[in-house]
């Protein structure tokens, strides 16, 4: 099985998961952080947007299996200077809002985000690190 791969998106990626439509009707402005993605089952996590007034508070799409999800999660360090190696990652609203179709499903969701966040890494592909210890606090 594939696992989730940290990589820049593609313009042909863009296209085929109508991304800049999802920016638009968002108000998210570019790519520049690329996404996780695992191919084989059609899901991937991108980093959207970050909440001015609560920097700690970034915002994603997760897309998951042909629903795309908006998902907002708190990012934290033990230590600020650790932040690269070290991040745990809470939900900014739990629990995680699904659609009703989707209910049945609530466990492996929260395990396939668990998986993309840690391949994810601190910054996505701004992370310089290649050691990334990612803790799921949900």
């Amino acid at each position: 099985m594939m696992s989730f791969i940290r990589e820049n998106i593609s313009e042909a990626d863009i296209v085929a998961y109508g991304l800049r439509e999802i920016n638009e009707d968002l108000f998210v402005v570019g790519f520049g952080n690329g996404w996780v993605i695992d191919r084989e089952r059609n899901i991937y996590l991108r980093w959207i947007r970050l909440d001015k007034e609560s920097p700690s508070t970034m915002t994603f799409t997760f897309f998951w299996k042909s629903v795309l999800l908006e998902i907002d999660l708190i990012s934290r360090s033990p230590d600020d200077a650790t932040f690269e190696e070290n991040t745990t990652w809470t939900l900014a609203h739990p629990p995680l809002d699904l659609p009703p179709a989707l209910e049945m499903h609530r466990q492996e969701i929260l395990a396939d985000l668990r998986s993309a966040l840690s391949a994810y890494g601190s910054f996505g592909m701004s992370s310089r690190n290649t050691y990334h210890h990612a803790t799921i606090a949900f």
